[in-house]
């Protein structure tokens, strides 16, 4: 991306976690790291708790260690897309990594399973925001594409007549780079899947 070497990186520990509701409480976190190449050295640019404590916030997630999250942190999931500029792209939107999160718990014992969109933009020393926003409700990104200056994001959407249970619509989102960030220029539910909301 962007000619420099990057690298995301997920990994597993055990802890010992406090999580209201589950007996016996998970033992397992799972991190994600980000890691920028330098030419000699990897070094870690983001890891998956500093980016959701700018995305939730730190009353929602609760309070992180220096060796990384303590009890009663919330469960943050990362699940990270990797989208490069094509040879064959016309625009100015520049490599797009995207990190779709969601936690579960934490201080508040709140269950925020609703994805939030993380789009980051390599930068020299790292990574800068370009995006971060919640989509959809209690489901999972189904497609997501760079489509010219814009990230196309689409999953299961809840038309008025849906249960909870089941949405029967598509969720339409496209995110344009503009200005050196990304605004919502398209934003619906449709009965059918569709690539537009025109």
């Amino acid at each position: 991306m962007s000619g420099q070497a990057y690298a995301a990186v997920t990994y597993t520990r055990q802890e010992n976690v406090e999580a209201p509701f589950l007996q016996p409480p998970p033992t397992d976190r799972q991190y994600v790291v980000l890691l920028l190449f330098d030419g000699t050295n990897w070094d870690i640019v983001a890891d998956s708790y500093s980016i959701a404590l700018d995305a939730f916030g730190p009353d929602a997630l609760g309070p992180l260690g220096s060796d990384g999250p303590v009890a009663a942190t919330a469960f943050v999931t990362a699940k990270v897309t990797p989208l490069p500029r094509t040879p064959f792209e016309s625009g100015s939107m520049p490599d797009v990594l995207v990190l779709e999160m969601s936690y579960l718990f934490g201080p508040e014992s709140i269950l925020h399973p609703q994805p939030t969109l993380v789009l980051l933009i390599p930068t020299a020393s790292g990574f800068a925001y370009g995006y971060i926003g919640a989509v959809g409700g209690w489901v999972t990104i189904d497609q997501l594409d760079r489509l010219d200056d814009s990230v196309f994001v689409s999953l299961p959407g809840y038309l008025p007549s849906d249960a909870a249970c089941c949405p029967t619509g598509t969720e339409i989102w496209r995110l344009a780079w503009a200005d050196g960030s990304f605004v919502v220029a398209e934003h619906c539910v449709r009965q059918s899947r569709a690539r537009s909301c025109v």
